[in-house]
Protein backbone atom coordinates (compact mmCIF):
# COMPACT_ATOMS: atom_id res chain seq x y z
CA UNK A 1 0.00 0.00 0.00
CA UNK A 2 2.87 2.39 0.65
CA UNK A 3 4.60 1.72 -2.28
CA UNK A 4 1.30 2.21 -4.22
CA UNK A 5 1.59 5.65 -2.70
CA UNK A 6 5.15 6.71 -3.39
CA UNK A 7 4.54 5.47 -7.12
CA UNK A 8 1.70 7.42 -7.67
CA UNK A 9 4.28 10.36 -7.15
CA UNK A 10 6.65 9.74 -9.55
CA UNK A 11 4.81 11.39 -12.54
CA UNK A 12 5.14 15.15 -10.45
CA UNK A 13 8.71 14.02 -8.82
CA UNK A 14 12.13 14.15 -10.86
CA UNK A 15 12.94 10.35 -10.30
CA UNK A 16 16.32 9.16 -10.25
CA UNK A 17 16.90 5.35 -11.90
CA UNK A 18 20.11 3.50 -9.55
CA UNK A 19 21.51 0.10 -10.04
CA UNK A 20 24.75 -1.36 -8.63
CA UNK A 21 26.09 -4.91 -9.45
CA UNK A 22 27.42 -6.36 -6.40
CA UNK A 23 27.66 -10.47 -4.91
CA UNK A 24 25.86 -11.88 -2.09
CA UNK A 25 27.27 -14.00 0.78
CA UNK A 26 26.72 -17.08 -1.41
CA UNK A 27 29.17 -15.25 -4.31
CA UNK A 28 26.52 -14.76 -6.93
CA UNK A 29 26.03 -11.76 -8.92
CA UNK A 30 23.21 -9.55 -8.20
CA UNK A 31 22.33 -6.75 -9.97
CA UNK A 32 19.82 -4.24 -7.54
CA UNK A 33 17.67 -1.50 -9.34
CA UNK A 34 15.88 1.58 -6.98
CA UNK A 35 14.24 4.50 -7.94
CA UNK A 36 14.85 7.70 -5.68
CA UNK A 37 13.34 10.95 -5.41
CA UNK A 38 14.12 13.65 -3.06
CA UNK A 39 11.85 12.17 -0.27
CA UNK A 40 11.36 8.33 -1.12
CA UNK A 41 14.23 5.69 -2.28
CA UNK A 42 12.52 2.25 -3.47
CA UNK A 43 14.28 -0.55 -4.14
CA UNK A 44 12.16 -2.40 -7.43
CA UNK A 45 14.44 -5.45 -7.70
CA UNK A 46 17.35 -7.56 -7.37
CA UNK A 47 18.29 -9.94 -9.83
CA UNK A 48 20.36 -13.01 -9.83
CA UNK A 49 22.43 -13.22 -12.72
CA UNK A 50 24.88 -15.83 -11.95
CA UNK A 51 23.44 -17.48 -15.30
CA UNK A 52 24.27 -14.45 -17.97
CA UNK A 53 26.86 -12.72 -19.04
CA UNK A 54 26.43 -9.24 -17.28
CA UNK A 55 27.44 -7.48 -20.90
CA UNK A 56 26.03 -4.12 -21.83
CA UNK A 57 23.39 -5.33 -23.95
CA UNK A 58 22.08 -7.42 -21.34
CA UNK A 59 22.58 -4.91 -18.42
CA UNK A 60 20.67 -2.22 -20.76
CA UNK A 61 17.91 -4.22 -21.93
CA UNK A 62 16.96 -5.07 -17.75
CA UNK A 63 17.94 -0.86 -17.33
CA UNK A 64 15.39 -0.39 -19.87
CA UNK A 65 12.43 -2.72 -18.71
CA UNK A 66 12.51 -0.63 -15.24
CA UNK A 67 12.96 2.92 -16.57
CA UNK A 68 9.59 1.55 -18.79
CA UNK A 69 7.92 0.38 -15.72
CA UNK A 70 8.51 3.63 -13.91
CA UNK A 71 7.69 5.64 -17.60
CA UNK A 72 10.83 6.90 -18.86
CA UNK A 73 9.17 10.56 -18.61
CA UNK A 74 9.25 10.29 -14.82
CA UNK A 75 12.85 9.38 -15.10
CA UNK A 76 15.67 12.41 -15.12
CA UNK A 77 18.67 10.31 -14.27
CA UNK A 78 20.45 7.03 -14.22
CA UNK A 79 22.70 6.30 -11.92
CA UNK A 80 25.63 3.22 -12.49
CA UNK A 81 28.86 2.06 -10.84
CA UNK A 82 31.94 2.71 -12.86
CA UNK A 83 32.26 -1.00 -14.33
CA UNK A 84 33.26 -1.35 -17.70
CA UNK A 85 29.56 -3.13 -19.06
CA UNK A 86 27.67 -0.40 -17.25
CA UNK A 87 29.73 2.36 -18.73
CA UNK A 88 28.56 0.96 -22.36
CA UNK A 89 24.98 0.71 -20.87
CA UNK A 90 24.78 4.29 -19.95
CA UNK A 91 25.60 5.43 -23.35
CA UNK A 92 22.72 3.06 -25.10
CA UNK A 93 20.11 4.23 -22.29
CA UNK A 94 20.64 7.83 -23.61
CA UNK A 95 20.42 6.82 -27.24
CA UNK A 96 17.06 5.79 -26.50
CA UNK A 97 15.90 7.89 -23.77
CA UNK A 98 17.82 11.40 -25.33
CA UNK A 99 15.71 13.32 -21.60
CA UNK A 100 17.74 11.24 -19.27
CA UNK A 101 21.29 12.22 -17.83
CA UNK A 102 23.49 8.54 -17.27
CA UNK A 103 25.71 9.55 -14.42
CA UNK A 104 28.70 7.42 -13.02
CA UNK A 105 28.02 7.01 -9.04
CA UNK A 106 32.03 6.66 -7.62
CA UNK A 107 32.16 4.91 -4.51
CA UNK A 108 35.21 4.60 -2.19
CA UNK A 109 35.42 2.54 1.09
Amino acid sequence: MKLELIKSTWSSKDVSFCNDGWSDAQRRPIINFMAVTKSDPMVLSSVNVERFTKSRLYIADKLMKKVREIKHQNVVQIITNNDHAYNATGAIVERHYPHILWTLAWCTL
